[in-house]
């Protein structure tokens, strides 16, 4: 869900400074995407706002994650 919502946001807000499909976007590792991410936002390609938006949602994936990982250890 959480991951949707990210994809969501590129694909309404960014996907076109990303020069990519939302397809080649989905099947990107997570650090590739971040790292892609953080260098738009870095070069004002990205609203403060949007960024503020996918990187909350990221974090919140990053989170769940842990928590399963913690759960299933």
């Amino acid at each position: 869900e959480s991951d949707l919502a990210v994809l969501k946001l590129v694909d309404k807000f960014f996907l076109a400074q990303l020069g990519k499909s939302i397809d080649e976007v989905e099947n990107q590792e997570m650090g590739e995407f971040y790292s892609e991410f953080q260098m738009l936002a870095h070069n004002d390609h990205i609203d403060k706002s949007v960024y503020q938006a996918v990187e909350n949602k990221i974090n919140r994936i990053l989170r769940d994650l842990e928590e399963k990982e913690q759960v299933t250890s």
